[in-house]
C-alpha cells in the first residue's frame, strides 16, 4: 500500500508552543521539562469555522483509510486564562515526536514569513501567528482517533518574549538612567514527513 501523503497546512496563533526542544511531563515538578525522548508540541488557536472544515477533513481521511466510525481528534474549544470563558476560537494540537523511527534526534524547520530558515534553536512564543504544515496518522490511544503531525512552521508574525516583572511602577522612588533592556527568555509553559497533497485552513 502506497504512502499516504495527505497534508494540511494550519495557519493561527500558536498558543504555548515548545517546538525548540522536544519536552516531556514531570509529575515532580509539575511543569513540562527538555527531554530527549519527549516530544514538541504546540496548539494553534483557529476561528471556529476553520476548525470545523478540519474536523471534516480529518474525518474523511479516517474512513479513506480503512477505519470506521468517528474519530477522536484533538480539536477542543479555548478558554480564557482569566475568566475561563469561551474565546469564541478552537485549539488545534500538533504534535512530533522527538526521535525519528532510527532513534536519531528530529529538528523542526522553522523558518519565517520570507520561507527562509530560522536560527537552529529558535524558540516560537505564544501569540505569534504561524502556518503549521502537518500530516495525520492514525491514533489507538486513548481513543481510537487521529493525531496531526508537525512537519515544518511558518513564522508570519512573531511576538518577542517578555520577561516576567510582577511590579508596578512607584513614584517618586529610585529610577535608573541605563535605558538598555536585559534579554528577555520565554517564561512558562511554552513546547516530517514527505512532500504531497496539502490542504490549507
Amino acid at each position: 500500500m502506497a504512502k499516504d501523503k495527505t497534508r494540511f497546512k494550519i495557519r493561527g496563533i500558536a498558543v504555548y508552543p515548545k517546538t525548540d526542544r522536544p519536552y516531556k511531563w514531570d509529575n515532580a515538578a509539575s511543569r513540562s521539562v527538555a527531554d530527549p525522548e519527549g516530544s514538541f508540541e504546540l496548539n494553534v488557536a483557529v476561528e471556529a469555522e476553520k476548525a470545523t472544515g478540519l474536523r471534516t477533513a480529518l474525518n474523511k481521511w479516517y474512513k479513506e483509510n480503512g477505519h470506521k466510525g468517528v474519530p477522536d481528534v484533538s480539536i477542543k474549544e479555548q478558554l480564557d486564562k482569566e475568566t475561563g470563558e469561551p474565546t469564541g476560537k478552537m485549539l488545534v494540537k500538533i504534535v512530533q515526536y522527538g526521535t525519528d523511527k532510527s532513534g536519531l534526534p528530529r529538528k523542526l524547520l522553522h523558518v519565517d514569513s520570507d520561507a527562509k530558515p530560522l536560527p537552529e534553536g529558535f524558540r516560537l512564543t505564544s501569540g505569534s501567528e504561524i502556518i503549521v504544515d502537518c500530516y495525520p496518522t492514525f491514533r489507538k490511544m486513548p481513543k481510537p482517533g487521529v493525531k496531526l503531525n508537525i512537519g515544518a512552521i511558518q513564522v508570519v508574525q512573531y511576538i518577542e518574549p517578555q520577561a516576567y516583572n510582577p511590579f508596578e511602577a512607584v513614584e517618586g522612588g529610585y529610577a535608573s538612567e541605563d535605558d538598555t533592556e536585559a534579554d528577555a527568555e520565554a517564561a512558562g509553559d511554552e513546547g516530517n514527513g514527505e512532500e504531497g497533497n496539502s490542504t490549507d485552513f
